[in-house]
């Protein structure tokens, strides 16, 4: 009889852990809301690499996120992107390497900018407006202000 009430704890721990994961996910997902899909137009790309450098420019386009517009120009450019996704609880990317150069060689890293503005979430979460202006660089992290 004894056994019972530890088979009671283990359940209510068994509870608990998943409720904490259940609770952990769904606050990530509410920090990390995924973006709408819709249009935006005039929008435009820099890429930095070192030794070279990519433009590209959309009338109208779709993928309104600093990554879709990275993927976008890959695929009309033909030049490589490298990423890795995390998931689930960010369910967010980390972009690994561009046009063959990796993130980590030399100390530097694909970083990128909307608007001036350096992008604290992941790429695939950050929506661009209207003439929006991204830019990715291959830096030093954290970027100098």
């Amino acid at each position: 009889m004894s056994e019972l009430p530890e088979r009671w704890k283990a359940v209510a721990f068994a509870g608990v852990v998943l409720a904490s994961v259940t609770a952990l996910f769904f606050a990530g997902a509410a920090l990390y809301p995924a973006p709408g899909f819709f249009e935006v137009r005039s929008v435009s790309l820099r890429v930095e690499g070192p030794g070279w450098t990519i433009s590209y420019g959309a009338g109208t386009t779709a993928n309104a996120t600093a990554f879709g517009l990275l993927l976008e120009a890959s695929d009309r450019l033909g030049f490589d992107v490298a990423f890795i996704r995390y998931a689930p609880l960010l369910d967010s990317v980390l972009v690994e390497a561009i046009n063959g150069t990796a993130s980590g060689s030399g100390g530097l890293w694909w970083l990128y900018w909307v608007d001036g503005r350096y992008g604290e979430v992941g790429a695939d979460r950050s929506v661009l407006r209207d003439d929006s202006v991204v830019l990715w660089a291959f830096r030093t992290y954290p970027p100098e202000a």
